[in-house]
């Protein structure tokens, strides 16, 4: 759930909520919340688009087996993006990278995680578009943990 609103043509803004389940470390799935605010900048040079999304996210569990976990999971996530305009195609590529800087104190390092990425997106009709993408994701907890996604998602724009 989210509402959106553009500042102006380069800077929009964003508040999404997202209610997740997650398989904790007893094997059963427990709810999670996100309350995530987004600011984003774009910038086209010629063919290459250049986007920008600074997100503040805050995670708050419902499974609880450590002293911290009633403490909300809370980063700022800098996320950065070049996608290309491929000439006379609708085919859009796009190379990304994101990391994760916590804000909680009992965390360490200046990132915990970072993910680099790679997608296709096409557009089908007016709003309508499917992407396909991989990302590798490495997470730096109390063990280092990494693993490759495979993604794929459709969108519709209303309004």
């Amino acid at each position: 759930l989210g509402l959106n609103y553009k500042i102006n043509k380069r800077f929009d803004l964003a508040f999404k909520y997202r209610f997740a389940w997650r398989q904790e470390d007893d094997m059963h799935f427990y709810y999670r919340n996100k309350m995530i605010l987004d600011l984003k900048f774009d910038y086209p040079i010629e063919r290459f688009k250049f986007d920008y999304r600074a997100r503040f996210h805050r995670i708050t569990r419902t499974y609880i087996d450590s002293e911290f976990d009633p403490i909300p999971t809370m980063h700022f996530r800098n996320k950065f993006q070049l996608s290309y305009n491929v000439p006379k195609n609708p085919v859009e590529p796009a190379i990304f990278m994101e990391a994760f800087i916590p804000l909680n104190g009992y965390q360490q390092g200046p990132f915990d995680e970072f993910r680099l990425g790679a997608r296709v997106r096409y557009p089908l009709k007016k709003k309508h578009s499917i992407t396909g993408g991989i990302m590798y994701i490495h997470e730096q907890f109390d063990t280092p943990d990494s693993g490759i996604i495979f993604q794929l998602s459709y969108k519709v724009g209303i309004g």
